[in-house]
């Protein structure tokens, strides 16, 4: 805080110094005598006996003369100059309080003509403004600024005081403002001086002064607005003020300071070091002439150390600096005395300057003695003061720098505390408000390293973009915060992988150091940060160029940081970062040689009990590691696991860097067991794995990671016999999958991040399996697929128990849960507003409010969990809770899981009895080619959208179907060994009863292949299952037990929305469209069924997705489509756009029962992401249908009507006649394709096989 401020009060007396007459005798004066005294006293600044003297004089006046006397205004005016006049000398409260008294009592009894009305109130407003700088009472200044408003409207204008009323009511305007804040009172304050200055000739010694305080009032709007017009007049004004000013003039020091702290705002603002330089100099003549005792000297020794502060802060090579602006300043703090309003200035920008000599030296006591006087600064500073919040900045910055070195949770939450006050105490124009936002920013990241909360990192970001957005262009802190922004996006990049966050990283990074110059003391940390920012996304995309940009930034980095410099190992140890990225990319010796080498460096320049030494010691051992791989040198892999102990060791438990030092011990001490086979280095490297795993904290890729490690160390030691390691490996990836697949990350992310982590799921599966535990098998294949889907159910999960025992965190969660359903399905793809001033760098608020709700559920989550008999509240089930009810279940459901190791179907009965299938010839290599085959002879070009022409039975004609080939090895490697163990007889004895229901839930590769169509269809009486089997399908167990709890609801009315699309714009015509519409509205008709049918123009997307919720039966015929690179926007064509599956995922209806989907491509996945079973089918699932007919590729225009009249008489009859397995549906559909299947022929697979039926 730079003390620069001027008034007339500062460095002008009010009149000049007498000596003090004789004491007189009072009572022995007669009326005369006491007149003549005063008005001695009139011209006279007297002292202590003099305001004695005067006060008895006037005392006996008022004996000789009671009441009203014609000059008693102005005896008590002399008697209130008198007072003030000592208060100035010393400092006595008592002496102001009483010379206001006497003000306001002259006013009181002067006549409104009277001379010295206008005078007398310049005099109290003065007074009252010099109180208020003592007490900072707000009732003091607003009465000085009245007086003196009242003084300057009573003066005439050609008065020659009239000048001198105007300044002191300016300046009091500014003193307002400063203390209490106000734009209109500096407004004020600038118009009024000006008026003052115009009075005055050029030439006049007051000129000077007026110009002097003018530049105040516009450095102090500078310092709220940030208008550098204001800046630019207050430097004329004020060189101005000084040509004006004698050199051996009293007030030439006060001016020279004054213009010393124009030009350090300028610098500060625009970064031209000559103006730091002029400042400098300009401060150091301004305190050189002041001597010892000075009441000045205080204040021109804080403002120098501020200077030489701020030039050390922005010069890589200025200790000498820093230590010069110490020691001005412990002389600042040591002059002025305690209860002086300046104290808490000088006090905290001692602590700034001790801050930044600890971080250029790093010796601790700097660091302790900040904190105590930062601390101090804080207490003596008055609430409501002006300068309030940037102490509890200042305070909040060096507290969350001691939590750096010393881990103190107690200085973390401080910092915190602080600086969110100093933010929420100033107003958005407020100039200083990016940086306190920014250092706001900074400390929560900081927690958010420490304690993993996503909600700290979010608010972050969000700070720290209002800092960039508040920060003009051209201000010499926009890099800061820019930089500041990519540091921060790059830890969510870290955390949550989202593209947009890395490549946001590195374009505010890239423009902070563009913006930076060479001598900058910051840019080695630019240019590094832009390194690690273009090394994350090289590692992410691939492209060589961004790996050798980043070498080359942090190479220059290196350069720019002299040896003695702290910063020094971080630059090498970037740098190393890079090469070592290199090196796994390209595998070129010299990349890992030059990482080994300056990861040594930046170990040996950094000492013992840095609290960088051991992630330091992490990164060298890591690197020798990677040496050792390549060269298979012993000697590094003992060096590297010597290096990673000690990091491990030292490092405490709850340390975010821990869990990647012990992954980095335990692959140094599983390869040692590789070479040399002691048993003690494989356990110790399983332990350490698995201590990995279970830490909370860091990346929870970091996590799913250890997972993977431990389980092929158990995997490779299962001689013992014992699958108990392994399985609890295999948990550990079931643990961390809610955080690989995160709620709060976009819908895109989670699929890609779902499609990662399917092996490891059926690998799971298949090591329960193998050791005997088909019940944990079925468990891990629910909890490890259709995650997305199980999120979207999560959001939609009653609350009934929650809601009779805690009903204010029922309604919370009720509510999160709501505003979820219609944000879990955004794009994160950023807007085109952008923020202002960094082209391309744009943001997504309904991304950040997704967000920011994931958190706020997850915290939910977990306060609910915490409680007695909530522990597995929204978790997954354990296998007897899942399954539905006997008397509803209409048969077994199969799950089949297909892994590298062995492939098993799981048939969960209706009892509850789990019976493992062994499916021995089937196997992942062969899973994969069938589907491959399907696609190409389904999906090649031929049938991709409803209403082709094609005819695929003719061009086969003469050949060996494929289609048939494929359907008979599903039978024989799949399904027949299923319908044995399920004793379900063959095609001959379907004559003598029902069918019997199977409820297929495939995996993998399976997902895309028509289990329900398989048979032996070369042979005329080859078996065929939808002879002796009703399939149906389900994306997971617990959206089939949904459905069924649906179902066990009362059945709403039975009312049908129908979409029809015969003219789709951009879309082949689909005529059948209408027909098919037309039959199925009479066909409801005559049964008295309402119906709403929605044709043509009036299927427009916002009409039929506010319908779809309001009836329990949706009948949409139309294109459908899936989207590869987008699963989210796989859609229904409808005439004025698409209807999309974010769309869906949106749509909310309680009442939902059937959907038939009379489009192509409505069931068919995404074979990159098979277990999430992203497709419209499951999506209509999801938002509460309990059946829904899809197709798995296009269907025929004219081939929809028929399966339609059929599939819906069968189910109204069935309706009828209440014979339901449940819905009806699977029954429905099963007899309209065999309708189709007799009109279009068993073995045009192409037209009957595609339609299938989803749910109960």
């Amino acid at each position: 805080m730079d003390a620069n401020k001027s008034s007339l009060a500062t460095y002008f007396e009010r009149s000049p110094a007498f000596s003090p007459r004789p004491a007189y005798d009072c009572a022995q004066l007669t009326s005369e005598d006491c007149a003549r005294l005063v008005g001695i006293r009139e011209r006279q600044l007297v002292g202590q006996d003099d305001v004695e003297d005067v006060r008895a004089a006037v005392g006996r006046v008022e004996e000789l003369y009671p009441g009203r006397h014609p000059h008693r205004a102005s005896w008590l005016k002399r008697l209130g100059d008198a007072l003030y006049g000592r208060y100035g000398r010393r400092r006595d409260l008592l002496d102001i309080d009483d010379a206001i008294w006497a003000y306001r009592c002259a006013i009181g009894i002067a006549s409104p003509n009277h001379p010295e009305l206008p005078t007398l109130h310049n005099d109290l407003g003065v007074s009252l403004r010099d109180r208020f700088e003592r007490l900072q009472e707000p009732d003091d200044i607003d009465d000085a600024i009245s007086a003196l408003r009242r003084a300057s409207d009573l003066i005439p204008h050609d008065h020659p005081h009239k000048s001198s009323f105007l300044n002191n009511l300016g300046s009091s305007l500014c003193d307002r403002f400063e203390r209490l804040g106000g734009l209109t009172h500096i407004d004020e304050s600038i118009l009024v001086l000006r008026r003052a200055i115009a009075l005055v000739p050029d030439g006049f010694p007051s000129k000077a002064t007026l110009l002097t305080n003018l530049a105040n009032s516009l450095g102090t709007r500078f310092r709220r607005r940030g208008e550098l017009s204001d800046l630019e007049n207050a430097l004329s004004a004020q060189r101005y003020a000084l040509t004006l000013t004698l050199d051996d003039h009293p007030d030439k020091p006060g001016r020279l300071d004054i213009l010393g702290g124009i030009l350090q705002s300028r610098f500060e603002r625009l970064g031209q070091r000559c103006d730091i330089d002029e400042a400098i100099t300009l401060r150091r003549r301004a305190v050189a002439p002041i001597p010892d005792g000075h009441p000045q000297k205080a204040t021109f020794l804080n403002n120098l150390g501020s200077s030489l502060y701020v030039h050390c802060r922005s010069t890589v090579d200025a200790l000498s600096d820093i230590d010069g602006a110490i020691s001005s300043q412990r002389q600042a703090v040591a002059l002025t005395p305690e209860g002086h309003p300046s104290k808490p200035g000088y006090l905290t920008n001692l602590g700034n300057m001790l801050s930044l000599r600890f971080e250029r030296l790093q010796e601790l006591k700097d660091l302790e003695e900040s904190c105590l006087v930062q601390r101090r600064a804080v207490e003596l500073i008055p609430d409501g003061h002006p300068e309030k919040p940037a102490m509890l900045n200042n305070l909040g910055r060096v507290l969350s720098r001691r939590f750096g070195w010393l881990g103190q949770v107690c200085d973390i939450e401080g910092s915190i505390l602080a600086q969110r006050r100093a933010v929420d105490l100033v107003p958005d124009e407020y100039s200083g408000k990016p940086l306190y936002l920014s250092n706001l920013a900074d400390v929560l990241r900081s927690h958010f390293f420490r304690f993993g909360e996503l909600r700290s990192l979010e608010e972050a970001i969000s700070a720290q973009r209002c800092a960039v957005e508040l920060t003009p262009d051209g201000h010499q802190e926009k890099p800061d915060h820019l930089h500041a922004l990519g540091n921060i996006m790059r830890t969510r990049f870290y955390q949550l992988r989202e593209l947009r966050d890395i490549e946001d990283a590195t374009l505010v990074q890239r423009l902070a150091v563009e913006l930076t110059h060479d001598e900058h003391t910051s840019k080695p940390c630019r240019l590094n940060d832009l390194g690690t920012s273009l090394l994350h996304y090289f590692e992410l995309c691939g492209m060589s160029s961004d790996i050798e940009e980043a070498i080359l930034v942090q190479r220059r980095a290196v350069e720019l940081t002299s040896d003695g410099d702290t910063y020094k190992p971080v630059a090498l140890g970037c740098l190393a970062d890079s090469f070592h990225g290199h090196f796994y990319r390209f595998g070129e010796l010299h990349s890992i040689e030059e990482a080994t080498s300056l990861y040594r460096r930046a170990a040996d320049l950094t000492p013992d009990g840095h609290p960088h030494r051991l992630a330091r010691l992490h990164n060298l051992g890591s690197a020798l590691f990677t040496r050792f791989e390549h060269l298979g040198e012993l000697k590094d892999l003992e060096e590297s696991i010597t290096s990673l102990q000690l990091a491990v060791v030292s490092l405490p438990d709850g340390h975010p860097e821990k869990p990647k030092c012990q992954i980095s011990l335990a692959l140094s001490l599983r390869a040692r067991f590789q070479r040399q086979r002691n048993i003690n280095d494989f356990h110790a490297a399983v332990s350490q794995f698995t201590e990995s795993t279970l830490r909370p904290l860091g990346a929870p890729s970091i996590r799913l990671f250890s997972a993977k490690c431990c389980i092929a160390m158990a995997s490779s030691n299962l001689a013992s016999g014992s699958f108990e390691p392994l399985l609890a490996a295999h948990s550990r990836i079931f643990d961390v999958l809610p955080e690989i697949v995160w709620l709060g990350s976009s819908i895109d992310r989670r699929y890609e991040e779902s499609a990662q982590v399917g092996e490891l799921v059926h690998a799971a599966v298949a090591a329960a399996i193998s050791a005997g535990s088909p019940v944990q098998a079925i468990e891990w294949l629910e909890a490890g697929r259709s995650l997305i889907w199980s999120q979207v159910l999560s959001l939609r999960t009653p609350l009934d128990d929650l809601q009779g025992s805690h009903p204010k965190l029922a309604e919370s969660l009720h509510e999160i849960q709501t505003r979820l359903q219609l944000s879990a399905h955004i794009t994160f793809a950023a807007n085109p507003k952008s923020l202002r001033e960094v082209p391309g760098l744009a943001t997504n608020a309904a991304a950040d409010r997704h967000r920011e709700l994931a958190i706020e559920f997850d915290s939910l989550l977990n306060q609910i969990r915490s409680l007695p008999g909530f522990k597995g509240f929204l978790r997954p089930k354990r296998l007897d809770t899942l399954i539905p009810s006997t008397q509803v279940m209409g048969g077994p459901i199969v799950f089949i899981n297909v892994d590298k190791t062995r492939c098993d179907a799981l048939l969960l009965s209706p009892s509850g009895e789990v019976t493992v299938v062994p499916l021995s010839d089937l196997s992942y290599e062969r899973a994969v080619e069938l589907r491959h085959l399907w696609i190409i002879h389904t999906t090649g070009g031929k049938v991709r959208s409803r209403g082709s022409s094609v005819s695929w039975a003719n061009e086969r004609g003469g050949r060996i179907d494929p289609l048939m080939c494929i359907l008979g090895h599903l039978w024989n490697w799949i399904v027949s060994p299923v319908l044995n163990a399920l004793h379900i007889g063959a095609a001959s004895e379907a004559g003598r009863h029902p069918p019997s229901h199977i409820t297929w839930c495939p995996t993998g590769a399976l997902m895309q292949l028509p289990l329900h169509a398989a048979g032996v269809y070369a042979e005329p009486d080859g078996p065929r299952l939808y002879q002796t089997v009703v399939s149906s399908y389900i994306p997971s167990l617990t959206a089939l037990v949904r459905c069924y709890q649906k179902a066990s609801e009362p059945h709403s009315k039975r009312e049908v929305l129908i979409v029809t699309q015969p003219a789709t714009p951009n879309h082949s015509p689909l005529p059948g469209t209408l027909y098919e519409g037309w039959r199925l509205k009479a066909s409801l008709g005559a049964l008295q069924i309402a119906n709403k049918w929605l044709n043509n123009d009036a299927a427009t997307v916002k009409e039929v997705r506010s319908s779809m919720s309001r009836y329990p039966w949706v009948h949409l015929a139309c294109h459908g489509f899936q989207n590869r690179d987008d699963l989210t926007k796989s859609a229904f064509e409808l005439f004025d756009g698409s209807l999309t599956l974010s769309d869906i995922m949106g749509t909310t209806g309680e009442s939902n029962e059937l959907a038939f989907l009379s489009a192509c491509q409505t069931a068919v996945g995404d074979e990159k992401t098979p277990e999430e079973s992203a497709h419209l089918a499951a999506g209509m699932l999801s938002v509460g249908f309990k059946a829904v007919v899809a197709t798995m590729w296009s269907i025929q225009d004219a081939d929809a009507p028929l399966v339609v009249d059929v599939f819906y008489k069968k189910l109204l009859a069935l309706h009828e006649f209440g014979n339901l397995g449940v819905t009806g549906a699977a029954d429905a559909l099963h007899e309209a394709t065999r309708a189709l299947r007799d009109e279009a022929g068993e073995t045009d697979f192409i037209r009957w096989v595609p339609f299938v039926h989803f749910g109960i």
